[in-house]
């Protein structure tokens, strides 16, 4: 499986290209290196290659990681095209050698969530004889990102941020669950977009999933949803320290966000049992959270809704104050939120 051109642009940003041989910054010496990180017995101190020789030695020592992970990692459910290449990257940058008797390697390959090992392993792998180096930090942050970055996100015009995410209205419901399933009918469109297909069968999606959900609970219960999510092959943790920053870093993660406010009353004093719905983008230039609600349009300052006409809850542009006043109810950074990846 040949890395896509992201992933190959990972690896050439973070190695950057010298066409003159240069020593090993540590020994001042052997093993001198050029092009693309490329090293071994053919270079030597004043070689000169060509951008063209660049790229091919970079192809074929790129060809040499890709053999190396896929012999040295086989976690049982497999990877994802972008947990690959950003392993890939990893052992570009460090060599096999250091993945062979890693815990990161040992972890996948015994069945722990790749997820949850690559958040938890990668950084790790920083430092140097004098501690943390900013450049493997950061190298590490951006194969981290690459990895759990579901989907690239679309626009990006002045920073702005919309995901592709399939709208589902609770309100459509072929089931007696209709009226209160919003909080499923959030988590089915994050797990139609970051699992395509799994879905899949007779009916509506979001009805597929509340039948999956009932095995574990009721609708309203955030541990039957992770369970249900993680069953789907998405890892789920509900947190309850949501601010509009974090939620800005998952979707330039590609990850839609199910996020947990109060949709009755004044936004002056909010109330009600809590509502579901799912945050599918950023506009910076109007400070509005685009949304999914699977209700419909919500009345964010006077409370209740505007409408609740199917389909009327796609596409929303929320604005950060007045929703976000609702979703932080008790202050910045105590906002209820599912922070997913895959």
């Amino acid at each position: 499986m040949a890395l896509s051109q992201e992933g190959l642009n990972l690896i050439k940003h973070w190695e950057g290209c010298r066409l003159t041989a240069y020593p090993d910054p540590a020994s001042g010496g052997d093993p001198w290196t050029i092009g693309y990180g490329h090293t071994g017995p053919e270079v030597k101190p004043g070689l000169t290659i060509s951008q063209e020789q660049a790229e091919r030695w970079l192809l074929e020592d790129v060809a040499e990681a890709e053999a190396a992970i896929d012999a040295l990692i086989q976690p049982p459910g497999g990877l994802t095209v972008r947990q690959r290449e950003a392993l890939v990257s990893f052992c570009f940058n460090l060599g096999a050698h250091a993945v062979t008797g890693s815990t990161l390697r040992r972890r996948l390959n015994g069945g722990a969530p790749v997820a949850q090992v690559l958040r938890e392993e990668l950084p790790r792998w920083v430092r140097g004889p004098d501690g943390p180096i900013e450049g493997l930090v950061n190298r590490r942050r951006a194969e981290l990102a690459h990895a759990l970055a579901a989907h690239a996100p679309v626009g990006g015009d002045g920073g702005r941020i919309q995901l592709q995410v399939p709208y589902f209205c609770q309100r459509d419901s072929a089931t007696a669950q209709g009226s209160r399933m919003c909080f499923s009918s959030t988590c089915a469109m994050a797990a139609a977009f970051l699992k395509p297909g799994c879905l899949a069968g007779g009916g509506q999606q979001d009805d597929r999933y509340l039948a999956r959900l009932q095995r574990h609970g009721d609708t309203t219960n955030a541990s039957a949803q992770i369970q249900t999510l993680r069953g789907l092959g998405i890892q789920a943790e509900l947190r309850t320290d949501g601010r509009i920053e974090q939620l800005i870093a998952q979707l330039q993660l590609g990850i839609p966000i199910p996020v947990g406010w109060l949709h009755h009353g004044p936004v002056s004093a909010p109330v009600g049992g809590g509502h579901w719905s799912l945050v599918i983008g950023w506009d910076p230039a109007r400070k509005a959270v685009l949304m999914h609600d699977p209700t419909g349009e919500a009345d964010l300052v006077g409370g209740g809704y505007v409408t609740t006409a199917i389909g009327s809850g796609k596409g929303l542009r929320d604005s950060a104050k007045n929703w976000g006043r609702r979703w932080m109810v008790e202050g910045q950074g105590t906002g209820w939120w599912l922070e997913l990846a895959v």
